[in-house]
């Protein structure tokens, strides 16, 4: 017995199938492409980061031995602003982790 299905119904069927190997290929592009930006972002983060500890260090440190008195006001001045850092980044870090328990769960709720 032959198919019912036309002409257009396999071109249709056919182009379906491209369309959802397309959506794959592209799926798969986008999540190592964002790895990637992550890897990057990390790496230039950390990089940053440690040439600022370093100047910091070696700035504070001289001006502790060379200017003590304004050492001290330097200092309280950075301490405050690096408790109140650390206070916003628990909050960035909290909203973080709440994104990222919602991530998994959507995850699992698409596994399905």
């Amino acid at each position: 017995m032959k198919s019912k299905r036309t002409k257009s119904d396999h071109a249709h069927g056919s182009n379906g199938d491209l369309k959802r190997a397309l959506k794959e290929v592209i799926d798969e592009r986008l999540l190592t492409y964002a790895n990637g930006a992550s890897a990057f972002s990390d790496k230039i983060t950390s990089s940053v980061s440690q040439m600022i500890d370093a100047f910091d260090a070696f700035f504070t440190r001289n001006m502790v031995e060379d200017q003590p008195q304004a050492a001290l006001a330097l200092l309280e001045a950075r301490l405050r602003s690096a408790r109140e850092m650390a206070r916003l980044l628990d909050v960035k870090i909290k909203g973080l982790e709440a994104l990222r328990a919602k991530a998994v769960q959507e995850q699992r709720l698409a596994s399905r």
